[in-house]
């Protein structure tokens, strides 16, 4: 009878160190030591851009999708006047438009 109760008092003791170790083992293993970005946000074609490339974000490449969405943007958005897109729509039926390659 008295191992039991010494063997049930060492599985509390036990339980008990794993239940201090383990969230800590979690917290640990969760976290990251390489920084990360926040997820670019852009406006194009009439609606919001959102980017998240997660551990790999630096500005340099927020800054290329930002600056491709630009050029992407410029040529198909039917809201910009001088887009190809719109050139290509006013002159429907009309003429050709040559657009750029």
């Amino acid at each position: 009878m008295r191992m039991m109760l010494k063997m049930g008092r060492n599985l509390n003791r036990i339980r008990r160190l794993y239940a201090v170790l383990l969230p800590f083992v979690l917290l640990i293993s969760a976290c990251s030591s390489k920084k990360t970005m926040q997820a670019g946000q852009w406006n194009a074609l009439g609606t919001v851009c959102s980017v998240n490339a997660f551990e790999d974000g630096t500005e340099k490449l927020y800054g290329r999708i930002a600056g491709r969405l630009e050029e992407i943007d410029d040529s198909f958005s039917v809201n910009k006047e001088q887009s190809s897109i719109s050139r290509i729509n006013r002159a429907a039926g009309k003429k050709r438009v040559i657009v750029g390659s």
